[in-house]
């Protein structure tokens, strides 16, 4: 089993030590539950002060910091010799330390590939780029805290077999992205990716991988925010939209109500408040 221990460390105002803690105890739960074992991967996830400590005790660290060095980016993760991450603490921060921390326990390298079929008909089966939480990047609450975390899918999601398909059961089959959510693949030489938009709206097309001296791992990150931003801006193109899934009204406005929740959620978990209460939308009565 591969074995990573991951330290949580800050120097950011915005980091509470409580809800820095809180945040730990949540992830170690995901590491531990049975799904991430089929991953064949464990680990330790702790907090730290001292970055001396944190490294001479055999962990790698998630730093998270007021600026990263990497605008647009909520966090990332690098690879050299072993890996790191760095992330923002704008925003809901828990959601990336998970997500960093999941990935990087999963992949050490950034080069870990899973044979499964192709979203592209006619392509037979392809290698996916194994990156756990980019298929599903919205936050889910902690089982044992409330904690915004990152769902993450299992190997079944990419080589098409009985599911689950993720841990929180978000992703409902085989290679279904979930709102906001991409993935990669090589087939031989070339590369692909395919995009999934909150209107349900799904693009599948060849990229050109950077060719910088870096794990795929980093390759994806370093062209993923040109990538978006060069899809928004050509997405309305008969040639460039390829499917669209009908998503209901229903359905968009309970995703709306359940990001608000987890939002509410984390900040009362934040200044311990009494929980916030998740409620389905009711219709107004006639006057």
């Amino acid at each position: 089993m591969n074995t990573l221990n991951v330290g949580l460390i800050t120097n950011s105002p915005r980091v509470d030590r409580n809800t820095l803690q809180q945040t730990a105890i949540a992830i170690q739960a995901q590491v531990d539950s049975p799904e991430f074992k089929l991953w064949g991967a464990s680990g330790q996830v702790r907090c730290f002060d001292d970055i001396r400590i944190l490294l001479g005790e055999g962990f790698v660290p998630i730093y998270i910091q007021d600026d990263i060095n990497k605008p647009g980016y909520d966090g990332f993760h690098v690879f050299n010799n072993s890996p790191y991450a760095y992330v923002s603490s704008q925003g809901v921060w828990p959601h990336t330390v998970s997500h960093e921390c999941l990935e990087m326990m999963v992949d050490r390298q950034g080069n870990f590939f899973l044979w499964g079929p192709s979203l592209i008909d006619g392509q037979g089966m392809v290698e996916y780029l194994v990156e756990i939480c980019d298929a599903t990047p919205l936050p889910v609450a902690s089982s044992v805290n409330s904690i915004p975390v990152s769902d993450f899918y299992l190997p079944s999601f990419l080589t098409n077999t009985p599911g689950p398909y993720s841990a929180q059961r978000r992703l409902t089959g085989p290679l279904q992205l979930d709102y906001g959510g991409y993935i990669c693949w090589r087939k031989g030489d070339l590369w692909f990716r395919a995009d999934r938009f909150n209107d349900g709206t799904l693009y599948k097309q060849q990229i050109q991988m950077p060719q910088i001296n870096a794990s795929y791992r980093e390759r994806i990150d370093y062209m993923t925010l040109p990538h978006m931003k060069q899809l928004h801006a050509r997405r309305f193109k008969k040639t460039f939209k390829l499917k669209k899934q009908k998503i209901s009204a229903t359905e968009r406005s309970a995703h709306h109500r359940h990001s608000q929740w987890l939002v509410k959620e984390f900040k009362r978990v934040a200044v311990d408040e009494a929980p916030a209460t998740e409620v389905s939308k009711k219709k107004k009565k006639p006057q």
